[in-house]
């Protein structure tokens, strides 16, 4: 996969914020970046979302061009401040898919919220899963009666259909379930304040439901900062 990203922002991923995994360790192992490649876009546009300077179409089909070659077809766009104005990411986002690339995500399209950085781990992890996600999907989907509906679970506990669906929607989609259902037998019973407490095989979850649900606009998973809606559960 690669990212192509406002120039002098390369390495927007690999510095992050800066906050310290361990405070006191003297020697700080990042993981290495989900993008086997960078390609910095030309082209500016200003935090209300007026162009400053038009993107670089030719520079970008030249290095979409050598990427193929290389045997890289799948791409992330984030630019800044894209979630005021995305023009510029979908104008790079149809040359791409015109050279050849199959899957192309923009950050803009996953969030329209402020945070340069949080948007693209948003876009990028998307990206990351899609390919993975849309063969178990068609495979699922395949097994299925014809005139079944398929709809998948989220973070935010809902279900969305197949065309609605994104992979970055549902990293947190098994522990939510347990919440919304723990809520639903809480409900036939009676019960308005419920604390649940989900233990499997790999995690224990604890949440609370007291007449609704409570969300969080930002989740975590594992180093990830993630853009997106997900039910408020510990992990």
């Amino acid at each position: 996969m690669a990212l192509f990203i406002t120039e002098g922002f390369g390495d927007l991923l690999r510095i992050g914020d800066q906050t310290r995994p361990d405070l006191f360790a003297l020697n700080i192992v990042r993981p290495e970046p989900l993008h086997a490649a960078v390609v910095e876009v030309p082209g500016r546009q200003d935090k209300n979302g007026s162009i400053l300077c038009a993107v670089n179409l030719e520079t970008i089909r030249r290095e979409a061009q050598r990427l193929l070659s290389e045997g890289i077809d799948t791409a992330c766009v984030a630019l800044l401040h894209s979630y005021r104005n995305d023009l510029p990411e979908r104008e790079i986002a149809t040359l791409l898919k015109e050279t050849g690339f199959t899957l192309v995500i923009t950050s803009a399209e996953l969030t329209s919220r402020i945070h340069f950085g949080r948007r693209t781990e948003t876009a990028l992890i998307n990206a990351y899963l899609a390919p993975l996600m849309e063969a178990y999907l068609t495979d699922v989907q395949s097994r299925l009666h014809p005139d079944s509906t398929l709809r998948i679970m989220t973070s935010a506990g809902g279900l969305v259909s197949r065309e609605r669906f994104r992979p970055v929607d549902s990293l947190l989609s098994g522990p939510a379930g347990g919440v919304v259902g723990a809520a639903s037998v809480g409900i036939q019973l009676g019960k308005k304040k419920i604390l649940a407490f989900d233990m499997g095989g790999t995690s224990t979850d604890v949440s609370r439901y007291d007449g609704h649900y409570h969300y969080q606009r930002e989740l975590r998973v594992g180093q990830a900062r993630l853009q997106c809606d997900a039910l408020h559960i510990e992990t």
